[in-house]
């Protein structure tokens, strides 16, 4: 009797693990770490601008006028202001580690790449878009997001993300990644 308990228990656990929504999928936050990583591209035009003009990476009006823009668009995506604030924050924070690091390359190198430069006014309408689909899958991914297992998840997308073509992050860039979803989760780990 106690070991038909004990196997029923055990297929019980099983089936109740599967069971959609008990856990996330590995790439349930792909589609918005994704987004925060083409954001996070933009760090490279940006700190290319700043090594020719000499520029602080650290810009207080601009981060403030990303946060306002972001807390002002979040209502329309049904994510709260503080929310969107924090991660807003993250974005700036990820994007900063990212600009050090390019810098700093750059300044050991002695010159920047001669890559073609991106006006800043073109780099501010990309982030705009980005804002603007962190924030709508933010909100799609809203119940996963207080899953119990959602930092491991969304760990496991920024690997996947990282390894993409189309992003193919090296271990620097996967930091700052890492950096951009600290407050994907709503659940605290």
């Amino acid at each position: 009797m106690a070991r038909k308990l004990f196997a029923a228990a055990i297929l019980l656990g099983s089936v109740a693990s599967c069971s959609p929504g008990a856990q996330a999928q590995d790439t349930t936050f792909v589609p918005l770490v994704e987004s925060m990583a083409a954001r996070l591209q933009t760090a490279y035009p940006v700190a290319l601008s700043k090594f020719d003009s000499g520029k602080p990476v650290y810009d207080k009006a601009r981060e403030a006028q990303v946060i306002a823009n972001a807390e002002g668009a979040a209502p329309a995506h049904m994510i709260a202001f503080e929310d969107a604030t924090a991660v807003f924050n993250d974005q700036i924070e990820a994007s900063k580690v990212a600009q050090y690091a390019l810098l700093n390359d750059w300044r050991r190198a002695g010159r920047a790449p001669s890559t073609q430069r991106r006006p800043l006014e073109d780099i501010r309408t990309e982030l705009d878009r980005l804002q603007g689909e962190i924030l709508r899958e933010l909100h799609l991914a809203e119940s996963l997001r207080k899953l119990p297992d959602c930092t491991i998840q969304v760990a496991k997308s920024v690997e996947h993300v990282s390894k993409d073509e189309k992003f193919n992050f090296d271990v620097e860039q996967r930091v700052a990644l890492d950096r951009a979803v600290a407050s994907v989760c709503l659940s605290s780990q």
